[in-house]
């Protein structure tokens, strides 16, 4: 008997139910919930999905493929890993999307939701991360993360897992607390990739000191060694503590802008493919 694929997805916002995303004979289809719809608060989750109507079609997929790494190579292996039906975005995420780049939290249909108003971790020492970030990298994870709870998508181009730093201690986040810090591993020798880029971390950290140097605002980065694995640790700007400090909130806000952080491609629901390209958007505008 073959593996059975799920067909909808609850999507959350910090405890908020956002709406369903389905899949029905290669059709996706995204529809706000009604009690959503009318709280005064209410964005939609992109101008090319928007609020009053519901959204079919590529659209839809394109939105929530952009959630998930550029490399189909990284998405293959997050497929092998997680058991996933196939290597989509929607059955990766079916797995992944508890913590997932911005404010979303996607689960498979009717799943309990856990509190968002309370911190669940567990403790990790420098030794477990290592292992975790050789997993990272690996078709045939060993270390002692408990997949069943380290689940999570991460958009972009190169390998990378995320954390939680909580009072003074990393920690896995368990539960619907989201990580509050991205790990960035070195860039492997990729099948689209001619360049060495095995100092990655190192350059990426001098690129970010120079243009601090220069007055501009940059990601709060640092290189860190856990065991022989060097790594950036960039905090999220997409997670804050509350203000009572009892648990971590998911956003898309950015702070001091009073503007809302989309790339173009979740904005305009074009193909991940396109981020990053210099010449992959001429013939948009």
């Amino acid at each position: 008997m073959g593996m059975r694929t799920q067909t909808t997805l609850d999507v959350w916002m910090n405890g908020t139910f956002v709406g369903r995303w389905s899949r029905d004979k290669g059709v996706h289809t995204f529809e706000y919930d009604v009690s959503y719809v009318q709280n005064p608060n209410a964005c939609p989750l992109s101008l090319s999905l928007p609020l009053y109507q519901t959204s079919v079609g590529t659209f839809v997929e394109s939105f929530f493929d952009n959630l998930l790494p550029d490399s189909f190579e990284i998405r293959r292996r997050l497929a092998r890993r997680f058991g996933c039906a196939s290597d989509s975005a929607f059955d990766i995420l079916a797995e992944t999307g508890r913590d997932c780049v911005g404010a979303l939290q996607i689960l498979k249909k009717d799943s309990p939701i856990p509190s968002v108003r309370t911190v669940e971790k567990q403790a990790l020492t420098e030794h477990e991360i290592e292992l975790l970030l050789l997993d990272a990298v690996s078709n045939n994870p060993i270390s002692v993360n408990n997949d069943d709870f380290f689940r999570i998508s991460l958009a972009g181009a190169q390998e990378k897992t995320a954390l939680l730093f909580h009072d003074g201690s990393w920690c896995m986040s368990l539960g619907a607390t989201p990580s509050t810090h991205i790990i960035k591993l070195p860039i492997r020798a990729m099948n689209s990739l001619s360049l060495d880029l095995h100092n990655s971390v190192e350059n990426e950290w001098l690129c970010l000191q120079i243009l601090q140097a220069f007055g501009l605002p940059v990601a709060q980065a640092d290189m860190h060694d856990f065991g022989n694995q060097r790594v950036l640790v960039v905090k999220r700007f997409d997670r804050k503590l509350s203000g009572d400090g009892s648990c971590y909130l998911k956003s898309s806000y950015i702070p001091n802008c009073q503007r809302f952080s989309k790339n173009i491609c979740l904005i305009f629901a074009l193909i991940n493919r396109l981020i990053g390209q210099i010449d992959g958007l001429k013939n948009f505008f």
